[in-house]
């Protein structure tokens, strides 16, 4: 008796090197289910590695970013040469003093020397420090905006893992598909030379022509000839897998889930209601409004006052000019007069982008659920024809058992059996294409509501022994 294919597909062995480390227990090394594809992708997908870079450097841009509310400390060294000295040269001049109500009369005269104020070759070097003390806003806008840089980068990465694991989670069941295609023709191949075995007892029996044999043989030719065609297309579909998950090609791994039909009852309303509270666009486009947000805050900073303290302290005093002290205390403050005119076109800028990204979060609260629905209808379809196809499996092997039955009597004919056995094949490998995009349109669904990995959990509670 034929094995069903509908429960458990064939195990199709190719190169895997899995590296992964879920919550889910581990299955063996040569083994690769639909739960253990997540951590394949997260560790071997070069489009999420790449993701994973840019949340590393968002990250650091937000450090860079607070970095601004610390005081700045440099150090400031500078060789100078100027044309001459610089000298205070003071006049010679006569002092006259009388003492003593006149009696007694002094006269000194004074001739000081030069006084060297600067020398021409002038190296000075200082510690200088600033420390910001209102900025209108400008660094807590800046922090605003990397914090939001890195949401958005993290939200990125989530939505390229996610993307990632239903690309390969749909190849795996192609893969499937087609081991379940190559097995559907391998069966029919059997199938056929048990009817040719028939039809050459029924030539010899005398109750049939020999043309029946010659029917049979043609049968058998085209027959291999769509087996090959689905071999290549079997590993083409493995190769793409690969592709998918970023897996290697040198340890042999068996697909170990098998495509099956699972129970879906989800309501569509929660559906809905997930996709708009889990769907990383919203997230997206929250990250974007502070963005916007804090270039407005910035913009509008830039053109308010800005105090700050400031000190500095001289590290090389020999030849210090008696103009520099060695060290100083302040405090300052900047007045910008024209930077309106550049910033208030820039708040305006930001004005705009706000609104677009208010239409944009609409647009996603309309679309989104239209999207999830046409993928639950879609989903429910596809359902409804595996069934309708179920209920002409029997009637297909029931006609095909007959008309054997009748070519060994003689009553039949080998194109009757032939004609029996191409309509089962053709039933069989329809009802494993519904099954495969069944499955897709369930994982796309999953996806269109925030969360692909429902679809994992689901598979395992339809089929705990290989969903794990």
């Amino acid at each position: 008796m034929r094995r069903s294919i509908y429960t458990k597909l064939s195990h199709a062995t190719w190169p895997f090197a899995l590296a992964a480390s879920w919550a889910v227990p581990a299955a063996p090394a040569s083994a690769m289910t639909v739960a253990q594809i997540p951590a394949a992708v997260l560790q071997q997908s070069a489009d999420v590695k790449a993701a994973d870079q840019d949340v590393a450097a968002a990250a650091a841009s937000e450090k860079s970013a607070v970095a601004n509310y610390y005081p700045k400390i440099e150090i400031k060294s500078a060789l100078t040469h100027f044309n001459d000295d610089i000298v205070l040269d003071i006049p010679s001049q006569r002092i006259e003093k009388d003492l003593l109500g006149g009696q007694l009369h002094i006269g000194l005269d004074v001739d000081p020397p030069p006084i060297t104020i600067q020398k021409k070759d002038l190296f000075l070097s200082h510690l200088v420090m600033t420390q910001p003390l209102y900025t209108g806003g400008r660094i807590g806008a800046g922090t605003d905006a990397a914090e939001a840089e890195t949401q958005a980068a993290k939200l990125t990465r989530d939505g390229v893992y996610e993307q990632k694991v239903v690309e390969a989670l749909t190849r795996y069941f192609q893969v499937q598909l087609a081991t379940g295609t190559v097995q559907i023709l391998q069966d029919i191949s059997k199938d056929l030379d048990h009817i040719a075995q028939t039809a050459d007892a029924a030539v010899k029996a005398g109750v049939a022509a020999k043309f029946s044999t010659y029917q049979i043989k043609v049968a058998k030719i085209e027959l291999a000839a769509r087996l090959t065609e689905a071999t290549s297309k079997h590993k083409l579909a493995q190769l793409a897998f690969r592709s998918s998950t970023g897996i290697d090609m040198l340890t042999p791994v068996t697909f170990d889930s098998p495509l099956i039909v699972l129970p879906f009852d989800a309501p569509l309303d929660v559906l809905k209601t997930e996709a708009l509270t889990k769907r990383r666009e919203f997230g997206l486009l929250k990250a974007k409004a502070a963005q916007v947000a804090a270039l407005k805050t910035a913009k509008t900073g830039e053109m308010l006052p800005t105090a700050y303290a400031f000190g500095s302290y001289e590290l090389y005093r020999h030849d210090l000019p008696l103009t520099v002290p060695l060290w100083a205390l302040g405090v300052g403050l900047d007045i910008p007069l024209t930077a309106g005119l550049k910033q208030g076109p820039e708040r305006q800028r930001a004005a705009k982008l706000a609104l677009k990204i208010a239409d944009l979060r609409q647009k996603a609260n309309t679309e989104i659920p239209l999207q999830v629905e046409s993928l639950y209808d879609d989903a429910q379809a596809k359902k409804s024809a595996i069934a309708t196809i179920d209920s002409g499996l029997a009637m297909a092997r029931e006609a095909l058992r007959l008309a054997e039955a009748r070519l060994r009597t003689g009553a039949g004919s080998a194109v009757e059996v032939v004609k029996a056995a191409t309509d089962l094949e053709t039933m069989q490998v329809k009802r494993l294409l519904l099954t495969e995009a069944y499955n897709r349109s369930l994982i796309e669904l999953y996806a269109a509501a925030g969360d692909a990995s429902q679809y994992i959990k689901a598979y395992q509670r339809a089929h705990p022994s290989k969903g794990a």
